[in-house]
């Protein structure tokens, strides 16, 4: 078993689970005193529950946004670097997950779109090859 087994086991929910069972959209209602409220991502359980998972690891890069100039990536997530992720070493891996855990604060819903786009699936499968090669 390896150092990120706990993690690596979530392949196959990423594999499988799609953009709209992974998350839904609350509030965007319209309250009895006129007032609309702002629209939020809630996300089913399996995914926080992955990024706890991840958060109990050294996965998290706190030097993600260096990393990722380090490599010559944006730290907006892009097909950039979406094209780098099957052959990135451990230290790009690390980094590109860290980034789109810590950017859902500051976006909203792009956990949802890492799953749409299969990013974390994409990481996950990354992450297990490079443990398979130690």
């Amino acid at each position: 078993m390896g150092k990120y087994q706990s993690v690596i086991d979530y392949i196959s929910y990423f594999k499988n689970v799609t953009e709209e069972e992974a998350c839904y959209w609350g509030g965007g209602d319209k309250r009895d005193d006129g007032i609309f409220t702002i629209s939020y991502p809630v996300y089913d359980k399996q995914l926080t529950s992955f990024i706890e998972e991840v958060t109990k690891t050294d996965l998290l890069d706190s030097n993600y946004i260096s990393t990722l100039e380090k490599y010559g990536l944006p730290m907006t997530m892009s097909d950039e670097i979406m094209r780098v992720i099957h052959t990135s070493n451990e230290e790009l891996t690390k980094a590109i997950l860290t980034a789109y855990i810590r950017q859902e604060r500051f976006n909203e819903g792009l956990w949802a779109t890492a799953v749409k786009d299969k990013v974390f699936y994409k990481l996950l499968i990354r992450l297990q090859q490079l443990e398979d090669k130690l």
